[in-house]
């Protein structure tokens, strides 16, 4: 430990410490012993880990009847207020962000007392992890602390176990209720994860592969005996398609990570179409008509047909983006003046399909696909997290389509390069953004430019 850094800590606290008498500044620390996941281990407890610090009311050494210490609710002795503040009692694991070494810390900012300090003032820490349920409790040696500002030096701590898994049979297959799932369907489910260092879960039976689950994993179970699990890998864009006994199962990989407990998991299955569309035009110009869609996300699909009074005339491959893409397509065989019904249909992994848009057009020269440089506004609009943007080109250009935030920072830029004559959809996912007014800005080759506003509101 740095004792010149203490001294500066402490020089800057001398005057809140003294403005009271019976104050106290105690800046905790640990610099020889790392505090790991498991008695005995060596894996250091994460960054962040709480610790709480205990009053030895008795004297008589940490028991059950001892209370945390109480929180700092005089400001502005205290340096972090407001009141209910919780710099007296308790303080995070963040010897990596000191220098001093993981599974060590440094309080910051110090415990303070702005209050009566009680006779005798004896403390000790206590560290449960995980904190939610713990599995190993550290404690540390009685400290007494006294008026004024102080650094004390932790090196003795016990460990125990409190807390034992029981007996665990790992979850293997999880199934909807009712099956086959009807519709969008949200379901809970508790799944049991052992020590095994990879398991294998499978949500089925499905009845094709058109649809797919979106899962996401809560540490615990409601009403349940097993402890919460945490710190296990869980790649939710990794679910695979497969067929186990004539039925049709999603199936994904979960492995411990290495501060990972065994225990349980609340699975939220959300059932959901494998493409979530965005904006689509079917609009007729001269002697054609244009198709272009923007899509929000795309799972498990083979490709977009174009079908014209039911006929397949053109198709476009699926990217499988999970954060969608843009597609257009020119039926340059449409005649003016004779009215076609267009569908666009999303054709699945497994061969089964289902029609995304309908529109009944007709041609003719005073429809000529574009006839100037635009750019139209988003939609919708206001908008949250996610929009679309059309610009219409004359004939194949070079362009840039950005989006700026309120202080004229770019936040974005959502085409750079050459795009074909004709109508253009760009989509815009501000899910990181912040609500307020942006504006977006294309530039066209040499020919055109035009900046337009929207709003996000979240």
């Amino acid at each position: 430990m740095n004792r010149k850094f203490l001294s500066v800590v402490f020089a800057l606290l001398a005057l809140t410490a003294f403005a009271s008498a019976q104050n106290f500044v105690a800046c905790i620390y640990d610099d020889s012993l790392t505090l790991t996941t498991t008695c005995g281990g060596s894996t250091p407890l994460p960054e962040g880990t709480m610790m709480t610090v205990y009053y030895d009311a008795n004297s008589n050494g940490p028991d059950a009847s001892d209370q945390p210490g109480t929180v700092c609710d005089q400001p502005p002795d205290c340096p972090s207020g407001p009141p209910g503040t919780l710099n007296m009692n308790q303080s995070p694991i963040n010897g990596v962000a000191q220098g001093i070494g993981a599974g060590m810390f440094l309080t910051d900012p110090c415990l303070t007392s702005s209050g009566i300090t009680p006779s005798p003032a004896r403390y000790y820490l206590v560290i449960n992890y995980p904190a939610n349920h713990p599995t190993i409790k550290w404690t540390s040696s009685v400290f007494t602390v006294a008026v004024g500002p102080q650094d004390v030096r932790l090196v003795n701590w016990t460990c125990e176990v409190v807390g034992t898994p029981v007996e665990c049979t790992p979850t293997r297959h999880i199934s909807f209720t009712p099956n086959p799932p009807v519709g969008n369907q949200d379901q809970d489910t508790c799944a049991h994860l052992c020590m095994d260092s990879i398991t294998t879960i499978c949500v089925g039976p499905i009845p094709n592969a058109s649809r797919f689950p979106v899962v996401r994993i809560f540490a615990g179970c409601l009403n349940d005996t097993c402890m919460p699990a945490a710190g296990w890998v869980f790649d939710t864009t990794m679910w695979q398609f497969t067929q186990q006994n004539n039925n049709n199962y999603y199936c994904n990989t979960i492995s411990l990570g290495p501060n990972g407990v065994p225990g349980c998991v609340t699975v939220d299955l959300d059932f959901v179409l494998p493409v979530e569309m965005g904006n689509v035009a079917i609009t007729p110009g001269d002697n054609a008509v244009n198709v272009a869609w923007t899509t929000r996300s795309e799972n498990s699909i083979s490709r977009f047909e174009i079908v014209r009074n039911g006929k397949l005339i053109g198709f476009r491959d699926a990217t499988n983006s999970p954060t969608g893409h843009e597609y257009s397509y020119v039926d340059e065989s449409a005649l003016n003046g004779t009215s076609y019904t267009y569908n666009l249909v999303v054709i699945n992994a497994d061969g089964s399909s289902q029609t995304v848009a309908t529109q009944a057009v007709t041609p003719s020269a005073e429809h000529a696909l574009v006839t100037e440089y635009s750019l139209r506004q988003n939609y919708p609009n206001p908008f949250n997290p996610t929009t679309s943007i059309r610009y219409d080109l004359v004939e194949k250009n070079f362009v840039t389509l950005k989006i700026f935030n309120i202080t004229g920072q770019e936040v974005a830029t959502l085409v750079n390069g050459e795009r074909a004559a004709g109508v253009n959809i760009a989509n815009f996912d501000a899910t990181t953004l912040t609500s307020g007014l942006y504006f977006y800005t294309i530039k066209i080759g040499n020919v055109y430019s035009a900046t337009k506003k929207m709003m996000l509101l979240k």
